[in-house]
């Protein structure tokens, strides 16, 4: 599940990269206040809106299954990118390289 949170109509319309998240999550949400109620959001998004009294889903986000190796390749990805920071963290002398996106760290 990825939430993406918005805070007005013209930041939806704006960021458009949020349409790559869609092909790394079963489920793709945006949360919004009470303005963005009627926007006419993808059929495949769903909508969490937040008011001063409560939060809740509007629109029900379509399940998009994700291929196994699809998601072991992200699992992957992420396990890589978190041990790469906590190196970074006990090792500061570690440099960080452009890897397929991951930073890895490497001693000189």
């Amino acid at each position: 599940i990825i939430v993406e949170v918005k805070p007005s109509e013209r930041a939806i319309k704006i960021d458009k990269k949020w349409f790559n998240y869609l092909n790394y999550c079963n489920y793709f949400y945006f949360a919004c206040n009470d303005k963005l109620e009627d926007f006419n959001f993808s059929k495949n998004v769903g909508v969490i809106q937040n008011s001063s009294t409560k939060i809740k889903i509007i629109k029900t986000a379509k399940y998009k299954k994700i291929s196994k190796e699809e998601k072991n390749n992200l699992i992957f990805k992420i396990a890589l990118s978190a041990s790469s920071k906590f190196h970074r963290l006990i090792d500061p002398k570690f440099n960080k390289q452009k890897n397929n996106s991951i930073y890895i760290y490497k001693k000189k």
